[in-house]
C-alpha cells in the first residue's frame, strides 16, 4: 500500500515531526487536537531530536545570513549562486580579497578556520539532508544514540559562535584585547 508520508514508519515520524512544526507555528492549539497523528508525540521522532533538528536549521540560517553579512559589509559582491555550501566552500577565498574593516591590510583568517570549515561542511550537508528531504540519512542521524542529535545541535552551534569570533577579528571588526574576545564569546558558547 502506498504512504505518501513515508514508506516506513521512522519516515513517516519524521514527516510528521515536520508538519507538526509547521501546524503549531500557525496554529499553537495543535497539540491537544485527536485524530491528528501529527498531534501524538509517538507518532513523531523524540522531542530532543526535534529540537536539535530545529536548532541545526536555525544554526544554519544563521550561518548563512552571517557569511552574506560578513561579504556585504566588506564590499565582497554576492552571487546569484551563493546557496550555503557554496557560501561555505568559497568563504574563505573570497574574504581574503577584502580590505579589513580597520583599514590595516587584508583580512587573514587565522589557520584554525580548516577545522571550522570542515565542521561548516558537515553542518551544510545535514542541514541540506533535513530541507531537501533526504530522510535516511536524516533517520540514521535521528535514530542513532538518544543524545547524538542534540550534542550535533550543540556543537554546530558552539562554531557558529566561533564563525562570528573569527570573522568578527580576522575582519577588524572587534578590536577588543583578545582576553576579552575570548570571555565575551565563551560566554555565548553552550556547555555541556
Amino acid at each position: 500500500m502506498v504512504n505518501i508520508a513515508g514508506r516506513t514508519n521512522d519516515d513517516r515520524k519524521l514527516w510528521n515531526t515536520y508538519h507538526f512544526w509547521a501546524r503549531t507555528a500557525v496554529d499553537p492549539s495543535t497539540s491537544p487536537k485527536r485524530g491528528l497523528d501529527i498531534a501524538k508525540p509517538r507518532q513523531r521522532v523524540r522531542a530532543t531530536d526535534a529540537r536539535a533538528l530545529q536548532a541545526i536549521l536555525f544554526i544554519s540560517f544563521a550561518l548563512e545570513y552571517r557569511l552574506k553579512r560578513v561579504f556585504e559589509e566588506l564590499g565582497v559582491k554576492p552571487r546569484k549562486r551563493d546557496t550555503l555550501g557554496a557560501l561555505v566552500n568559497n568563504f574563505q577565498r573570497r574574504v581574503e580579497t577584502a580590505t579589513r574593516l580597520d583599514g590595516t591590510g587584508l583580512v587573514r583568517l587565522p589557520p584554525e578556520w580548516s577545522r571550522i570549515h570542515q565542521r561548516l561542511v558537515k553542518l551544510t550537508e545535514l542541514r541540506n539532508a533535513i530541507v531537501h528531504g533526504n530522510y535516511a540519512r536524516v533517520i540514521v542521524e535521528v535514530s542513532s544514540k538518544p543524545r547524538a542529535l542534540p550534542e550535533l545541535a550543540r556543537t554546530s552551534y558552539n562554531v557558529l559562535v566561533n564563525v562570528v569570533r573569527v570573522t568578527n577579528v580576522a575582519t577588524g571588526y572587534d578590536l577588543r584585547p583578545a582576553r576579552e574576545i575570548a570571555k565575551y564569546y565563551r560566554t555565548l558558547k553552550v556547555l555541556k
